[in-house]
């Protein structure tokens, strides 16, 4: 039957890349470098350095809290993990199928929590860690809208592989986010769409921006917009059915864009976020 593992691609010659971290070298180095707009790779030495440090830190930091939320919370996750885990089961297996499927897998990932280091006794620091991680990358994200500046670096996918596919998606972390950090709920959500024109970014320029960059700053947190004043001369009962009319144009606004900002359900995997940089091909 072959081997169930993700992430994986296929290139149009039908060579099989598996490993986010491949699939990146794949459009760094490789043959699909004709298709990205820009790299993953910041050209300054230093910023280099600290982004294969934000890459180390998300493939090894961020391993327990992404076991520790996942698999010990049960009365949040287990419906949304079951779920989830049937979509990537052959179409041909029964719905019981898969459901047996998902909890022997799961059994397994609860037995290599444990030897990750998940433990009762070691869930505080866990807990605790992750809350000040979480604190200090959201105060980070105030005037930048990714790690380094204005477009991801491979630092930022080394972070989103367990920020996105354990510690937002999963029902239990994703409210943590969303209620202390919603910063950090922002850069995840830039991070798995594609941005049709990067801006600048501090690899390119080889420094760290100074000020808030207009442009990322989206409906949650610019100030909202003032009310135009209805035209003069009008009748008291005209000024304020306009000044109504408008307010309700600017909520129903700010309501499409919370229903198109809702937070995903895809499927990823654990590993580098190769499905955010494929956001980035064109």
């Amino acid at each position: 039957m072959g081997r169930w593992i993700i992430p994986c691609l296929e290139a149009p010659d039908g060579t099989i890349v598996q490993d986010g971290a491949d699939i990146i070298d794949h459009f760094e180095k490789g043959a699909g470098q004709s298709l990205r707009r820009f790299s993953a790779y910041p050209e300054s030495p230093m910023l280099l350095a600290i982004s294969h440090l934000f890459e180390l830190f998300g493939g090894e930091g961020l391993l327990r809290p992404a076991m520790y939320y996942r698999w010990n919370f049960d009365d949040e996750n287990l419906a949304f993990l079951t779920s989830e885990f049937a979509l990537l089961a052959p179409g041909s297996m029964a719905a019981e199928d898969a459901e047996r499927v998902f909890l022997r897998s799961s059994g397994r990932m609860r037995k290599a929590a444990v030897m990750c280091g998940v433990t009762p006794e070691s869930a505080p620091a866990i807990e605790a860690a992750f809350h000040e991680w979480l604190e200090l990358f959201s105060a980070h994200l105030v005037d930048r809208p990714y790690l380094l500046g204005g477009q991801p670096t491979i630092g930022d996918f080394g972070l989103i592989a367990a920020m996105w596919a354990h510690l937002f998606r999963d029902p239990k972390p994703q409210a943590l986010l969303k209620r202390h950090v919603p910063r950090v709920g922002r850069w995840v959500e830039r991070m798995i769409t594609s941005s049709r024109r990067p801006r600048r970014s501090a690899s390119r320029a080889g420094r760290l921006p100074s000020g808030r960059p207009r442009a990322f700053a989206g409906p949650s947190y610019a100030a909202p917009r003032r009310t135009r004043a209805p035209p003069r001369g009008l009748g008291p009962a005209r000024e304020c059915e306009l000044t109504a009319s408008r307010r309700e144009g600017v909520e129903r606004s700010r309501s499409r864009w919370r229903q198109t900002a809702r937070f995903g359900v895809g499927i990823s995997s654990c590993d580098h976020g190769s499905s955010s940089v494929l956001a980035n091909i064109q």
